[in-house]
């Protein structure tokens, strides 16, 4: 890859932390769809404790997803910077730190923690073959705020 200064890669780089910043946007919006889409037909999907579980295959992980933010009133996941390492031409790995935040029932849950990324360069571009999500923090309480809109009304 040469010394700091120089990385011919670039363009991978910047499409990897693209696919990562999608992941939070489509998990917020609830786009399943696309969701979906970004991962490779038999990734594998985990989380640690306290919100433990894993889903093999992108079809599974959607729909663990998409059930796991059915109820909630509002959700909202960010991504703090992602650092990408090129593996080869068309295997990478990245971390992400992430903040989520939901709404439910008049409850509030707040977490964060770090996606562990594999990734895989397919004909439709990267993809994730494996995520591991490390929870660090995790917070429940009573919800003070107040909900400017409705998920289903976010753009």
């Amino acid at each position: 890859m040469g010394d700091r200064g120089e990385h011919p890669q670039w363009g991978d780089v910047v499409a990897i932390q693209q696919l990562v910043l999608e992941h939070c946007d489509t998990v917020t919006r609830g786009d399943w769809d696309r969701f979906e889409a970004i991962y490779v037909e038999d990734a594998v999907w985990e989380e640690s404790a306290p919100l433990e579980g894993r889903a093999e295959g992108a079809r599974a992980i959607r729909e663990r997803s998409e059930t796991m933010t059915s109820s909630v009133d509002l959700f909202l996941q960010v991504t703090h910077g992602t650092v990408v390492t090129l593996v080869d031409a068309d295997h990478a790995t990245a971390r992400s730190p992430i903040r989520g935040f939901a709404v439910v029932n008049g409850r509030s849950f707040e977490n964060h923690g770090i996606y562990y990324d594999q990734l895989v360069r397919t004909a439709a571009g990267w993809r994730f073959q494996q995520r591991y999500l490390q929870n660090l923090y995790v917070e429940e309480g009573e919800f003070t705020g107040a909900l400017a809109i409705a998920r289903a009304d976010i753009r």
